[in-house]
């Protein structure tokens, strides 16, 4: 008898113990692409939580448009040789956190982003010191604006600061983001009109940047 009571006693908690419903629990979350905005993923090894900005097509001129770009606050003497490939040890890489509400709108309190140059003087020791970086923080006197049509993705991604801005055109799919950079300076070291025009293409895991 005792052994039946405990039984029942088993059955009516589970019974009364609410289960998860996946289904459910997704259905005020949004979505873009297809995918939950917040959903989490593994990136794979070889890009981690790091985005590239490349031009393996030779499209750009790439170097001379990095320098073009730094040319806000940078003389592009100061700088030395950068690859255009994604994979060198040289090359422009960022990294960040964009989050999006649930209309597709970056809310720029929230997002974050630094774009990082690693040209051949960087390389030469490796020290921080030499590391050239761009930082858009809205914290810290940036904006940060865009919007990504929740159904296919498309979107732009603009960051402003005194110098001027840089744009992130492209679509987030399932797995990535990805596009092409361009850019308009506003101001210019090294005299005469700012420098503008496109810096190259862009990748990054869609997990890696996106909330």
């Amino acid at each position: 008898m005792k052994k039946l009571t405990i039984l029942i006693a088993l059955t009516l908690l589970a019974a009364c113990t609410p289960k998860r419903n996946s289904t459910q629990a997704q259905t005020n979350v949004a979505t873009i692409a297809g995918q939950a905005i917040g959903t989490q993923c593994v990136a794979s090894n070889n890009t981690a939580s790091v985005g590239t900005i490349y031009d393996n097509q030779g499209s750009f001129n790439f170097e001379a448009q990095v320098k073009a770009l730094l040319s806000a606050t940078i003389s592009p003497n100061e700088i030395g040789s950068i690859s255009p490939q994604g994979n060198a040890q040289t090359g422009v890489r960022f990294n960040g956190l964009i989050k999006l509400d649930a209309s597709g709108n970056v809310v720029a309190a929230q997002s974050r982003l630094t774009i990082s140059v690693y040209d051949s003087i960087w390389l030469s020791n490796q020290t921080a010191s030499n590391l050239i970086q761009v930082i858009f923080d809205p914290s810290k006197g940036s904006t940060i604006s865009g919007q990504f049509n929740l159904t296919s993705g498309d979107g732009a991604l603009l960051l402003k600061d005194q110098y001027g801005e840089v744009r992130f055109q492209g679509k987030i799919d399932a797995q990535n983001f990805s596009g092409t950079v361009s850019f308009q300076n506003s101001v210019s070291v090294v005299g005469g009109s700012p420098a503008s025009g496109t810096l190259g293409q862009f990748f990054i895991q869609r997990c890696a940047i996106l909330q």
